[in-house]
């Protein structure tokens, strides 16, 4: 591929965006530990459709700092990756490809550490969901291949990173946003795949100047995934 274009130098400050994304990142944080006390039985369970809807406004307001951001200073989106990725689709596709086989590596690798150890990087949360609702699967797909990759990777990559990159040096964008984007998730178990998936995306934004290539990728390792969740939730061996 070609030289990576170069980022848009965001017009809003360094402290301007951390405080936007902190207080964001915050409430989302509340809201997912409140769900996680419903889905052990520590608070009274409310419908599973429910359960989803709540966990789509939660990803859904991510995007929360992103439009304040844009719309205070006036600016497109574009500043936040929201363009077509350089080099084309084609380059685009092949970057994807080798960031899969990375990712997938990874994820394999540490799913045969903890396998002796009896434990799981991941929790199915789709069994926490009725097997015969389909509208709540339906919506459970939706958002976890759907909106969830769209709104995380405008905050991590298109918002944090690009402010990262903007006042410090590449390496130090990269390792922070792929931080950040690990402890987001609230699983220690899967934090070491976690955190290479945060490089894999930053990379890819990096190397294509686009949002969309690392939003791609995520849909895809998010697919599968809930492929997985499906398998052992509706195909359970023995």
């Amino acid at each position: 591929m070609q030289r990576s274009p170069e980022l848009a130098k965001p017009p809003w400050t360094y402290w301007e965006a951390a405080l936007v994304v902190g207080l964001t990142l915050v409430t989302v944080w509340g809201g997912l530990w409140l769900g996680a006390l419903v889905v052990r039985g520590l608070l009274p369970n409310p419908s599973p459709v429910m359960m989803v809807l709540v966990l789509g406004m939660g990803e859904s307001a991510l995007v929360a700092p992103v439009i304040w951001l844009a719309r205070r200073h006036r600016v497109g989106w574009h500043v936040v990756g929201w363009r077509h990725p350089a080099g084309g689709w084609w380059e685009t596709a092949k970057a994807i490809g080798q960031a899969m086989v990375w990712g997938y590596a990874a994820m394999l690798a540490w799913g045969l550490i903890l396998l002796p150890l009896g434990l799981r990087a991941q929790q199915n949360i789709l069994a926490a969901l009725p097997q015969d609702d389909p509208l709540a699967l339906g919506l459970m797909v939706l958002v976890v291949v759907g909106v969830a990759p769209v709104c995380e990777e405008l905050l991590f990559r298109g918002l944090i990173f690009t402010t990262l990159n903007a006042y410090h040096r590449p390496r130090t964008a990269y390792g922070l946003s792929a931080l950040l984007f690990a402890l987001f998730h609230f699983q220690p178990l899967a934090f070491p795949p976690l955190l290479v998936l945060g490089l894999l995306l930053a990379h890819l934004y990096r190397r294509t100047g686009s949002v969309w290539s690392p939003v791609v990728f995520h849909a895809l390792i998010n697919g599968f995934t809930f492929l997985v969740w499906v398998v052992e939730v509706f195909f359970p061996q023995g």
